[in-house]
């Protein structure tokens, strides 16, 4: 039957948040029986999709989202910012409306967009053949974006003794100080929060090497204006590490000229376990550091 107009009329009205809420209660138990998938993995998936969006939001918009420290991906406060990303969105659609302005279809407001351009990337890191095609098409300047220090970055994997404890791929440019995380590896990987990394693991270097192409190919947290780029050079703290690391890159298929990783200098070791140093402390709370330019 066809419906009527006020039923029509009803089904153009946004939802609010209580309805959406209700709606979905009154829906999920119909279609969760025929689902059929390991809800723990993608629960910490999407935690870490929408932390990476948080970031991003509050870099961007200086939009400072809440945050409950928890000891596993179950952030409450990840729900909030999901429904306030789409009011933004619904705020924006209606006051188009009330001066009588179509809005597009579909309406993506600023968070919204930012939301989208996570979501690529976070695709690419389980989309192998995409990332190293995306990572292998990327030029390779000999100077980094600001263009006043070398291209050059130092890669390695460092420990995080919280609870669960995990493993980062850390990245610095030892000239300008500037440093990017990814990770953590155990998440990306699947594997329990806790889980202890085998460095010689074949799955556990190819989650490496897809953390570090998507660190470059992403742009390592740069405003989105700024193109991304491959290092020019690169170095590490353990010659093991290099020449495994770079075995696995050569296998996927990256190409030959970005194979150079070398050991770095005492030198180059020593600023980058400094900034080590610093970040951890700042990912245990106990201080602020201000960000380096790239």
């Amino acid at each position: 039957p066809r419906a009527s107009k006020k039923e029509q009329e009803a089904a153009k009205r946004p939802l609010t948040n209580l309805q959406f809420l209700a709606m979905l209660e009154a829906n999920l138990p119909q279609v969760t029986q025929r689902l059929k998938f390991d809800y723990i993995t993608l629960t910490k998936q999407c935690a870490k999709l929408l932390k990476d969006i948080r970031q991003q939001i509050t870099l961007q918009f200086q939009i400072a989202y809440p945050r409950i420290p928890t000891e596993d991906s179950a952030d409450q406060t990840l729900t909030w910012l999901v429904m306030q990303i789409l009011e933004e969105n619904n705020d924006m659609a209606s006051t188009l409306a009330g001066v009588q302005i179509p809005p597009p279809i579909p309406m993506v407001g600023p968070q919204f967009k930012v939301a989208g351009e996570e979501m690529q990337k976070f695709l690419a890191t389980y989309q192998p053949q995409d990332l190293i095609s995306n990572f292998n098409a990327l030029s390779r300047p000999a100077t980094a974006p600001s263009g006043l220090v070398p291209s050059h970055y130092n890669i390695s994997i460092r420990h995080v003794a919280l609870s669960p404890p995990g493993d980062l791929v850390f990245i610095v440019q030892p000239d300008s100080h500037y440093v990017h995380s990814e990770g953590p590896i155990q998440t990306v990987e699947g594997q329990a929060p806790g889980h202890v990394l085998n460095p010689k693991s074949l799955v556990t270097l190819q989650t490496i090497a897809r953390l570090i192409m998507k660190a470059f190919v992403g742009g390592m947290g740069a405003p989105s204006t700024v193109t991304a780029w491959a290092p020019y050079s690169w170095a590490t703290n353990d010659s093991e590490f290099a020449r495994r690391i770079m075995k696995v890159m050569k296998d996927m298929g990256v190409r030959a000229d970005l194979l150079n990783m070398v050991v770095a200098d005492k030198e180059e070791l020593a600023i980058c376990d400094e900034e080590w140093n610093n970040f951890n402390r700042q990912l245990t709370g106990f201080t602020r550091a201000p960000a380096a330019t790239l």
